[in-house]
């Protein structure tokens, strides 16, 4: 009995040593410390499958754009039409300032178009036409048509302006023409002034248009107009 224990003693005394040196040599690996990846936030970034971490990219924030405003400047008219119609004042028909004729209040109507080469100076063409009126105690009529360049200059206050025009006068004397006199037609010119009040026109014009009758001295056709018009912007 005592053999016995003795022999199981001696093999675990054996055995024991072994199977420790067995499990150093085998050991147990370490554990491996495994960082904790932090979230990063990677724009438009896929990360490829092999497991590699891409580079973020890092995208510039845009910018923001002030835009000028644009300013509209105000709309100006640089031309207009003048349709007028108008009463002749201290008609008279002269010669060379030696004795005069007085003639009828006559009508008129006409048209003037005018382009601004600046917002205070209009250049233009008109035309109008003096209806035929009576030459007093003469038996006779007169009338006239006159195609005329003219210039209006505005003062600048209360839409007040002056008129200047000069062109060429087509007279009319009908009971002469029938008796076959020769009536030579001449230069036409007026000078004045107006006011704007909205989109009419009111003015006040003086005008002259000389002529001569076969060899006569020359004839001046003079008066004073008032005139109404209503003004066309183009």
């Amino acid at each position: 009995m005592k053999k016995s224990i003795l022999a199981v003693l001696l093999m675990f005394a054996l055995v024991v040593p072994a199977l420790t040196e067995t499990v150093e040599t085998i050991g147990v690996e370490a554990p491996v410390a495994v960082a904790e990846p932090k979230a990063t936030v990677a724009p438009a970034v896929v990360a490829e499958s092999t497991g590699t971490v891409a580079t973020p990219v890092v995208v510039a924030e845009p910018k923001a754009t002030t835009v000028a405003p644009i300013v509209v400047a105000e709309s100006v008219s640089t031309a207009e039409l003048v349709v007028k119609v108008g009463y002749g004042l201290n008609a008279q028909i002269k010669t060379d300032g030696y004795s005069s004729l007085d003639v009828s209040s006559p009508f008129m109507i006409g048209a003037e178009g005018y382009m601004y080469v600046t917002q205070g100076l209009g250049l233009g063409l008109g035309i109008n036409n003096i209806f035929d009126a009576d030459i007093k105690d003469e038996g006779a009529k007169i009338g006239v048509t006159n195609i005329y360049f003219s210039v209006k200059p505005k003062l600048g206050f209360a839409d007040v302006y002056l008129l200047g025009q000069v062109g060429y006068g087509l007279v009319r004397i009908p009971e002469l023409s029938d008796m076959g006199a020769d009536i030579k037609n001449g230069m036409y010119w007026g000078v004045g002034a107006g006011v704007e009040l909205m989109s009419f026109v009111v003015e006040l014009l003086y005008s002259n248009n000389n002529f001569t009758i076969e060899t006569s001295p020359t004839y001046t056709y003079s008066m004073i107009a008032v005139n109404v018009g209503y003004k066309f912007l183009i």
